[in-house]
């Protein structure tokens, strides 16, 4: 299968999965959907793999994004640490190395 990666946007290859990993998958599927029994033809056969993001109600993010690149950590703390307000920090990790060095092959190795 080909993955985006969120940091560059290129398409990546993603491993070969080990007898074992399959495995454990499988399993977790099974945990989670136990009236699914023969699980290579139900998931397909009761179309769930089609309704899966449909399961849960949509949640609603109004959680503050806030440019890392452009806030000082003194008004970090003074508009949000101190006062207590939940922010997301974006572009935090732009500049990180491991951003382009680990890869999902490197990983899984």
């Amino acid at each position: 299968a080909v993955v985006s990666t969120q940091s560059t946007g290129e398409a990546e290859e993603f491993p070969q999965l080990s007898r074992r990993t399959l495995k454990r998958l499988n399993r977790a599927r099974y945990k989670a959907r136990e009236e699914l029994k023969n699980q290579r033809t139900d998931w397909t056969k009761h179309g769930f793999y089609e309704k899966v993001d449909n399961l849960l109600p949509p949640v609603k993010d109004t959680c503050l994004r806030v440019d890392s690149r452009n806030l000082s950590p003194e008004d970090f703390r003074n508009k949000y640490e101190l006062p207590r307000i939940p922010i997301v920090l974006t572009h935090v990790m732009d500049k990180w190395s491991c951003m382009n060095k680990w890869t999902i092959k490197k990983l899984a190795k």
